[in-house]
C-alpha cells in the first residue's frame, strides 16, 4: 500500500510458482526529501534467503527517487528469473518527511493455461 516512507523497508514476498516472470509497478505520490533506492530481491523460500536480482534477470531500470520531479510518476520494470519468491525493497537515506509511494508485483507468463 502507498505510504510515506522515511526508513528502509522490505515489501511482502510474492509467490511466482506457476509463472515465468513478473512486472513490478512503483507508483509515486508526493516527494519531499531523502534518497529512496528501489531494488528487487529473489529467494527460493518465502521468509528468508533473499538476495538482489541480477541485472540479467531484470528488464528495465530500477528507480531512485531523489528530487521533486520524481514525485507524481509511475515506474515499471520486469523480472524474468527463475526464483519462486520476489519482493521489492526500498533503501532510504536522508529523509525526514520522505516520499509517498507503493509497489506492486504482477505475476505474468503463466506456465500452464487451463484446459479448454
Amino acid at each position: 500500500a502507498p505510504a510515506a516512507r522515511t526508513a528502509t523497508a522490505n515489501g511482502g514476498s510474492v509467490n511466482l510458482l506457476g509463472y515465468q516472470g513478473a512486472e513490478i509497478l512503483v507508483d509515486v505520490g508526493v516527494y519531499t526529501d531523502g534518497v529512496h533506492t528501489i531494488t528487487l530481491e529473489e529467494s527460493s523460500a518465502s521468509g528468508s534467503g533473499f538476495a538482489a536480482v541480477a541485472a540479467g534477470e531484470r528488464l528495465g531500470d530500477l528507480p531512485t527517487l531523489q528530487r521533486p520531479g520524481d514525485g507524481g510518476q509511475q515506474y515499471k520494470f520486469g523480472y524474468v528469473g527463475d526464483a519462486q519468491y520476489l519482493r521489492v525493497v526500498t533503501t532510504v537515506t536522508g529523509a525526514s518527511t520522505g516520499c509517498v509511494y507503493g509497489a506492486a508485483i504482477v505475476r505474468g507468463h503463466k506456465r500452464h493455461n487451463p484446459a479448454v
